[in-house]
């Protein structure tokens, strides 16, 4: 039995560094300053790479035995039904 999960807005929990957060300002046209994210866009080059690496860390005894983790999506497996719920 299998269950997937999609972490598609886990990335804009990852806080950006205090001193990074110049790096990925930006302007919108008809508005006076600059915004700043706080958190990691999924935009950025290494955006998937770094969320896939929190995801390895925080899943790390489960991973090859309950669960799978590709970047935002994660499957949790269960060779028997009865099991399933405690693997969740």
């Amino acid at each position: 039995m299998s269950s997937f999960m999609d972490g598609n807005a886990g990335h804009n929990q990852i806080m950006v560094a205090e001193e990074d957060i110049h790096k990925i300002a930006f302007m919108c046209l008809g508005h006076i300053g600059a915004f700043e994210y706080i958190v990691r866009p999924f935009g950025l080059r290494n955006a998937g790479a770094t969320y896939q690496r929190a995801l390895n860390s925080v899943f790390h005894d489960m991973i090859g035995h309950s669960l799978e983790v590709y970047i935002d999506d994660v499957v949790i497996k269960s060779p028997e039904k009865g099991d399933h719920v405690s693997n969740l």
